[in-house]
């Protein structure tokens, strides 16, 4: 199950006033033979985060920094991959519930949380045998910000749910790209 929460951004209404930037509102790129609409690729920071009890804390796993002061109406699509391995403890049946929230900050704004992806996984195993279960979990997101501005993007993986089980999430990859 996915969440979607979205917070009321004042940054947008005071960046419409503003307008301080260079940029053609009425270019039809499509249209344009010679003139381009500019692609920028950011690459982000990951780090590992290991679960071994029911009260451990939400981790920041990773993060990126976009500036698209150079675009007009710019999107952003932001690329989030790991490897999430789950270790069975002591008896059968592990259960692991990770949410994996997606937050936005524009020049020292507040953090805006733009989306939860849920990384759930119940597996029955002989107690005799050492359970490991490795297995990639990815999300794309796509965000158009109203004007030009420098955002920095960042994943924070909590616990919903852990039994029997140490989770740990690494190998993770943050990118993106902004027109």
């Amino acid at each position: 199950m996915s969440g979607y929460m979205k917070k009321k951004d004042d940054f947008d209404k005071e960046c419409l006033r503003k307008k301080s930037y260079d940029c053609k509102e009425e270019i039809d790129y499509s249209k344009e033979e010679k003139t381009s609409k500019p692609i920028l690729l950011f690459c982000g920071n990951g780090v590992d985060a290991q679960f071994t009890s029911s009260e451990s804390p939400a981790v920041n796993v990773g993060f990126v920094s976009v500036d698209t002061t150079c675009l007009c109406k710019p999107l952003i699509k932001i690329k989030f991959s790991s490897i999430v391995n789950i270790s069975g403890i002591g008896v059968a049946n592990p259960d692991v519930l990770l949410n994996f929230n997606l937050f936005r900050s524009c020049e020292n704004s507040d953090p805006l949380l733009l989306n939860t992806w849920v990384y759930e996984t119940s597996l029955i195993s002989d107690n005799t045998v050492a359970l490991v279960f490795d297995t990639s979990f990815t999300f794309n997101f796509c965000d158009r910000l109203s004007c030009p501005r420098c955002c920095d993007y960042y994943i924070e993986v909590s616990l919903g749910t852990l039994v029997n089980a140490v989770a740990a999430v690494s190998n993770v990859q943050v990118q993106a790209i902004a027109q």
